[in-house]
């Protein structure tokens, strides 16, 4: 097998993007992503553009990851030029995050290194809302409250969950992690149709249960239907099971269809 081949069919199933072979300037100096860059944008040349795949997800990640370079923006840039915003952040932003954590848990990357291409990631997720925003709700559209459980500091799921609603037409307020008392006031002082809450990891399963408990029994809409996700959800299903949640969803796609 070729080493483009194995770079093909590696473990994520790789099939990168056309849009990435004209980031690569050949006479340029090469760090060690540059030459990953290069050898995996050889494998896009003569195909025919498609939406965002595994591969693209890949190569940006690694471009996140590269301090030293631009190419990571350039490429965001060119990916929403070509297939718009929510493609954008669906499709490569929303997964480019959960490989990063990916990387992390198995000391691929360090935290330091995480933390700051997330950081990266998040500041093109906002540049790309800014540029393209969504209409948000039209006419009587349906509403839903969005939050991480109480003490759960990650925001960037909700943030691409929250945008997706929004194009879709619903209304959405947002908590952040320390406002649970805001949550809680929201939801029964307003009507809405759904509330979404976010977990991470099992040392908030037991806040979860008392969260749902509070929302089920304080809400304004008695039929209000109750969501989860997240990383925990994502990862480890079962172990939400047990709480009296309506659905649950693994992306934000899956949100909005299931809400």
């Amino acid at each position: 097998m070729s080493q483009h081949a194995a770079l093909e069919t590696g473990p994520r199933g790789f099939v990168v993007g056309d849009i990435l072979a004209s980031l690569i300037d050949a006479d340029a100096s090469k760090s060690v992503v540059d030459r990953i860059v290069e050898e995996l944008a050889l494998t896009a040349r003569g195909r025919t553009g498609g939406r965002v795949g595994d591969g693209d997800i890949g190569l940006f990640v690694s471009l996140s990851l590269d301090v030293t370079s631009a190419r990571c923006e350039t490429f965001a840039r060119r990916v929403a030029h070509k297939h718009g915003a929510q493609e954008l952040v669906t499709r490569l932003l929303a997964p480019a995050a959960g490989l990063l954590g990916d990387y992390w848990r198995r000391d691929i990357c360090n935290f330091l290194v995480m933390t700051a291409a997330m950081e990266r990631i998040e500041r093109i997720l906002r540049s790309a809302i800014a540029e393209d925003p969504p209409l948000g709700r039209r006419g009587r559209g349906r509403s839903i409250l969005l939050s991480p459980v109480p003490g759960e500091q990650h925001g960037f799921g909700l943030a691409v969950v929250d945008d997706a609603f929004r194009r879709a037409g619903w209304f959405v307020d947002r908590c952040s992690f320390d406002e649970e008392d805001r949550l809680v006031a929201l939801a029964s002082q307003r009507h809405y149709d759904a509330i979404g809450l976010s977990i991470g990891g099992e040392a908030m399963l037991g806040r979860l249960g008392r969260v749902v408990e509070d929302l089920r029994r304080l809400s304004n809409n008695r039929d209000v239907r109750i969501g989860l996700g997240g990383p925990l959800v994502a990862l480890r299903p079962e172990l939400t099971s047990h709480i009296d949640s309506d659905f649950s969803a693994t992306d934000a796609a899956l949100a909005v269809d299931r809400a």
